[in-house]
């Protein structure tokens, strides 16, 4: 008979022992310190994020009036558009 086969069964089973996380604790503590950096610029602040004497942008325009803004930026780039006409003709 081979000694491989026949094995008796172990009646006495050691309780499992408790995991060793020591060598991670570098990591972990790593990681943490960097996601708990209060003082790092975190992205997506928002108005939060800006600095004294900066203004946040132009609110929106009121229900019922309507935003024409657009039509001075249309003005200034046909009057370009002329202008660089007008000088290719020259």
């Amino acid at each position: 008979m081979d000694e491989n086969e026949k094995k008796e069964p172990e009646t006495a089973q050691e309780p499992p022992r408790p995991e060793d996380y020591s060598r991670y604790m570098g990591t972990l503590n790593r990681i943490y310190r960097r996601s708990n950096n209060p003082k790092r610029k975190k992205l997506g602040g928002g108005i939060t994020s800006l600095k004294k004497g900066q203004q946040p942008a132009a609110p929106a325009p009121e229900p019922g009036k309507k935003d024409r803004s657009f039509l001075a930026v249309a003005g200034g780039a046909i009057v370009l558009m002329a202008l660089l006409y007008f000088i290719k003709l020259l």
